[in-house]
C-alpha cells in the first residue's frame, strides 16, 4: 500500500465530509451539528502537523 496516496486519500476524504459543517440551531439556545462532520474536522485537525511536515519536504 502507498502511504502517501493512503494519507492523501485520508486528507481529501475528511475535507470532504466536513465540508459543510454547520451549527443547527435549536430553538432552546442549544445547538446541534453532524457527528461524523465534526469527527472529520478533528481527523484533518490530527492530520494537520503531517499535512505541514508533508508541504515543507515538497518546497
Amino acid at each position: 500500500m502507498n502511504h502517501n496516496h493512503d494519507f492523501g486519500s485520508r486528507v481529501e476524504g475528511a475535507g470532504c465530509k466536513c465540508f459543510d459543517l454547520r451549527e443547527r440551531a435549536n430553538g432552546d439556545g442549544t445547538f446541534t451539528i453532524d457527528g461524523a462532520k465534526m469527527m472529520a474536522l478533528i481527523e484533518l485537525r490530527n492530520l494537520a502537523p503531517e499535512v505541514v511536515l508533508a508541504l515543507s519536504k515538497k518546497s
